[in-house]
């Protein structure tokens, strides 16, 4: 059986569609909270860091993790990159963030060596 050009593009396409709707919002909502949290760490930590905007690849590198660090339930490793702006200037810088789960928020924020 021969597959032609136009069937193969709308097999891409609906699988693109299919994968982008079943993650798509999970994935905002994660990288949301790691903005937020991140914010609010630095705010309290001192940080001149006034905004922070973490990368939306395709498919951003989400780890699923199930255990606790300390006493603390993570459920996923978030990492990727982030724009961080300060009064000098915005940075482009890989970050790790750990996230407790759905409706639970971001638990840590923290810039990685390149």
């Amino acid at each position: 059986m021969l597959v032609s050009n136009s069937d193969t593009q709308r097999l891409a396409f609906a699988t693109a569609l299919l994968f982008g709707l079943a993650a798509g919002p999970a994935h905002a909502d994660t990288l949301q909270d790691c903005e937020r949290f991140a914010i609010a760490h630095f705010k309290k930590n001192g940080s001149d860091v006034t905004r922070v905007q973490v990368e939306r690849p395709a498919a951003p590198i989400i780890d699923r993790y199930d255990a606790k660090v300390g006493s603390q339930h993570v459920s996923s490793e978030v990492m990727g990159f982030a724009r961080l702006t300060t009064p000098a200037g915005t940075k482009r810088q890989r970050y790790l963030c750990l996230h407790a789960g759905d409706g639970k928020g971001a638990v840590y924020f923290g810039l990685t060596l390149e």
